[in-house]
């Protein structure tokens, strides 16, 4: 066993970082990929005599299985876990890989930065502005030009007034004052941000 800890050692010293290439837009995040793990670790495993085999079990399909083998001495290291059965194809294959990565990653000994699930790296959500805040920048932008608004989205990365923070609301006032100095004195709004 011996051997194949000194070959997995050495692989580890050769992955410089591992990219994470992979985003998550409901919990607005980058993770590590499958295909960024196998890439990073391709050439390491060769040049250390490793061959690393994942596949599920055949006696039930349910069990996923990790080996690391090393050529030379022919010893091996390997982890399992049982997979959990999603109701949907496409729900069980997204498991599959996220079981794969993890699985991989610990049996090599590697630490994945990661916010999967949402849990490890996720920040608190913002706190949004209020409804009277909200309706203060739809007074001030009724009188701006649609490439404004559009030019206003662009610089503070929203979509639309709701989803402004507190952090930005000082800021989006002030863009929005320089550019219509003379707001309407009612509601006009016709335009939605």
């Amino acid at each position: 066993m011996i051997e194949i800890l000194r070959a997995i050692a050495k692989m580890r010293d050769e992955i410089k970082e591992i990219p994470k290439n992979g985003f998550n837009p409901h919990f607005r995040y980058n993770y590590v990929t499958l295909e960024d793990l196998l890439s990073a670790i391709k050439k390491p495993l060769q040049n250390n005599g490793l061959l690393l085999h994942c596949g599920l079990k055949p006696d039930n399909g349910e069990i996923l299985s990790v080996v690391v083998l090393h050529w030379e001495s022919g010893e091996k290291v390997e982890n399992s876990l049982v997979l959990p059965r999603g109701e949907k194809p496409l729900e069980w294959g997204a498991d599959l890989v996220f079981y794969r990565r993890h699985l991989i990653a610990l049996t090599l000994g590697l630490s994945l930065p990661t916010g999967e699930r949402g849990k490890a790296t996720s920040k608190p959500k913002p706190q949004l502005i209020t409804p009277q805040q909200m309706e203060y920048i739809g007074e001030r932008i009724a009188g701006l030009e649609p490439s404004q608004i559009e030019e206003l989205k662009t610089r503070f990365g929203i979509k639309s007034r709701r989803e402004i923070t507190q952090s930005q609301f000082p800021q989006v006032a002030d863009y929005i004052e320089s550019l219509n100095p003379h707001p309407p004195k009612t509601n006009t709004n016709t335009v939605t941000v």
